[in-house]
C-alpha cells in the first residue's frame, strides 16, 4: 500500500532483449573448414532469427570467442550485419 507522499507510474513498453553467443574458434576447429563453416552458419541463422519485427525493439546481440583464451569479437550491438560480417571473416582465415 502506498502513503500519500508516494505514488507508482506504470510505464508500458516492449521488453529489451540482450543475447551473446560463444564460438570456438579453437586449432582442432579451424583445421576443419567444414565444422567452421557449418558453425558461423548455424550462428548466421540464429543472428536471423533474432532480427525484430517491425515496431518492437532491436535485439542487441553480441558475439564472443574462445580458443586457448577468450575474447569480444563483436562488442552488443543492435546490427546484425556487423556480426555476420564477422562470421564471414572467421570463414575466411
Amino acid at each position: 500500500e502506498l502513503t500519500v507522499e508516494a505514488e507508482a507510474t506504470i510505464v508500458s513498453r516492449d521488453v529489451e532483449s540482450f543475447v551473446g553467443g560463444v564460438l570456438d574458434v579453437s586449432e582442432s576447429v579451424q583445421e576443419d573448414p567444414a565444422l567452421l563453416r557449418q558453425l558461423t552458419s548455424e550462428l548466421r541463422a540464429f543472428v536471423d532469427a533474432l532480427e525484430s519485427s517491425p515496431g518492437k525493439p532491436p535485439v542487441t546481440i553480441s558475439l564472443m570467442v574462445f580458443a586457448k583464451e577468450f575474447g569480444v569479437l563483436v562488442p552488443f550491438t543492435t546490427s546484425t550485419a556487423v556480426l555476420k560480417e564477422k562470421l564471414e571473416e572467421l570463414e575466411e582465415r
